[in-house]
């Protein structure tokens, strides 16, 4: 704006607002571009952070130039309606993404999830601390949608049938094309507002594409594609409620944890092991050049916590022998190490348990026509039952510890627990199945951002073997190197 002296007209001076704006069209009060450090309105600086910056790269950018970081973006929250405005950091990725089908789904990705909630949909800190702000959008709305939905909609001609069985939906004068996002943008008629918005798997032409999965819902009419506003592209995160897993096994058992067999106690591990495995309870769909889709198997995380596979009928005590069932006290409800239990059919040889001829009967495998330990239950329908125990809760305690804890009496702290508070002098974050859904939740968007590849280093979030439920706070420098972060114009 041009200002003049308040007594000489002919005094004239030009002034910008907001002020240091006339260089690059930004304000020099914005924390990110002051007086000494001007940023290129038009680029696109924003990094990934590595451990070690000359090992691994990453392009810099997320789609949000500089000028549009400063702007910003303005949104309704969650259960409001009043229109927020929040300016971006030009240094740090913008991640947008939104939770379908959990419970307290609305918060701050890295806050406490409610005590109530069963699903609560919160990460864990390893993108954050790779570089990346996260941004939960569920709920959000914006006045400048038709609806004041966070959604612009597609609606040309109709659709003529969706198939039940392959999830080919067509239309009739759709003008679809068939180069637009994948998974990011929802299906739905618009007949029942019941029916569920349904991920697109992928287009075929102007008149087909395929769904993500099965719909909920009729077979033509009018219809609606949505997108978020542009230009942010919004990760899909889902709930899903009904599969069982990810592989034909897992499918076959109905998702429930798997017994794979048993080491007999021996001199290097006097316990014995057990091992169990169980079902994938994630699937990650990476899509290239769109963001794809990240799921949580609710069944097989259900399972993984509940089922209880083995009947507790006596429990062995060192100071009072054993222990019957009408004197159970809850502290000794645990599962046994395997040098106290014996084979089922009581005929002291190995089947769950362990006997060996040269030292005679162990504790546990005693032929006295009764079960003296621990026992595998045949059928799932048992394994709920009040009673029985869990081979990933060895002390019963609720809490799972994964196989790797295998001694109830032994000290499990450090595979229970996630995090060490020195102040409290205590480990807190048990490995509640908030917990695990959590950490479940964080792996597989990663897998959506950086692909299907698993890390060889222990301590990543995505390394290829689940060794513990505690690292949800780290991925290593080759893993941030695939992260692909965008916000595209569609």
């Amino acid at each position: 704006m041009v200002v003049t002296h308040p007594t000489d007209p002919n005094v004239r001076d030009e002034r910008w607002i907001p002020k240091g704006s006339s260089t690059n069209g930004i304000a020099s009060g914005w924390n990110y571009a002051g007086a000494a450090v001007r940023l290129n309105p038009n680029a696109d600086i924003d990094a990934i952070i590595f451990e070690n910056p000359n090992t691994y790269e990453n392009p810099p950018g997320d789609g949000i130039k500089n000028f549009d970081e400063y702007r910003g973006i303005l949104y309704i929250p969650a259960g409001s309606s009043t229109l927020e405005h929040e300016r971006l950091n030009p240094y740090r990725k913008d991640l947008f993404l939104r939770a379908d089908g959990f419970d307290d789904a609305f918060g701050d990705p890295y806050d406490e999830p409610a005590p109530d909630a069963e699903y609560p949909f919160r990460l864990g800190l390893a993108l954050q601390i790779a570089g990346v702000d996260v941004h939960n959008t569920t709920g959000w709305g914006h006045d400048a949608s038709a609806d004041n939905s966070f959604y612009i909609y597609y609606r040309n001609g109709n659709i003529t049938d969706i198939d039940s069985t392959t999830y080919l939906v067509t239309g009739a004068e759709a003008a679809w094309s068939n180069n637009w996002p994948r998974y990011e943008w929802e299906f739905k008629l618009d007949g029942d507002p019941s029916d569920a918005w349904t991920p697109i798997y992928s287009w075929i032409d102007d008149g087909a594409f395929y769904l993500d999965r099965p719909y909920t819902g009729g077979a033509n009419g009018p219809y609606a594609i949505r997108m978020p506003l542009p230009p942010l592209n919004v990760l899909i995160v889902k709930l899903d409620k009904e599969k069982f897993g990810v592989f034909t096994a897992e499918n076959d058992r109905q998702g429930h944890i798997y017994f794979m067999g048993a080491s007999p106690p021996n001199p290097e591990n006097i316990d014995g092991s057990r091992f169990w495995t169980w079902s994938t309870t994630g699937l990650g769909i990476y899509a290239k050049n769109f963001y794809g889709l990240a799921s949580v198997l609710q069944l097989p995380l259900d399972r993984y916590f509940g089922d209880r596979p083995y009947q507790k009928s006596s429990i062995w005590d060192p100071q009072q022998g054993w222990i019957t069932e009408d004197v159970w006290e809850p502290a000794l409800m645990k599962l046994m190490p395997l040098r106290m239990c014996e084979d089922f059919t009581d005929e002291r040889k190995y089947i769950d348990g362990w006997y060996d001829e040269t030292i005679g009967t162990l504790l546990g495998n005693k032929a006295n026509g009764l079960w003296d330990g621990d026992r595998r239950l045949p059928a799932y329908d048992e394994w709920a039952q009040i009673g029985h125990l869990n081979p990933f809760d060895v002390d019963n305690n609720g809490f799972v510890e994964l196989p790797l804890a295998s001694n109830p009496d032994a000290d499990n702290s450090s595979k229970q627990f996630a995090v060490y508070d020195e102040n409290l002098g205590t480990w807190i974050h048990p490995y509640t199945k908030a917990w695990v859904l959590m950490h479940t939740i964080t792996h597989e968007v990663c897998h959506v951002l950086a692909g299907s590849l698993h890390s060889q280093v222990p301590k990543d979030l995505m390394y290829k073997y689940s060794n513990n439920w505690k690292r949800e706070d780290y991925l290593s420098d080759w893993y941030r190197s695939m992260l692909y972060i965008h916000n595209q114009q569609r």
